[in-house]
């Protein structure tokens, strides 16, 4: 079984969208080209934009937590 930050690093590297849950917020991980990368928050209809997929990896933000530090607490729902 992988782990959630093994699962996600490699859907977001192959390009893959993720549907994924943090803190009872429900996010969308996309991209709209090879350089515009981003997180859409379904709640507060925020986005964070990114220009690069590493980029994204190394500084989403949730609650002002970086993902990095926050990968135990992470529910992926769908990898499309």
């Amino acid at each position: 079984m992988k782990d959630t930050k093994t699962e996600f690093y490699q859907a977001v590297s192959c390009g893959q969208e993720i549907e994924f849950s943090y803190n009872g917020k429900h996010y969308f991980e996309s991209r709209d080209s090879n350089n515009d990368w981003y997180i859409y928050c379904e709640e507060s209809k925020e986005k964070q934009r990114f220009i690069s997929s590493n980029e994204l990896l190394l500084h989403a933000k949730f609650a002002d937590k970086n993902i990095n530090d926050i990968w135990e607490d992470i529910i992926i729902d769908y990898i499309l």
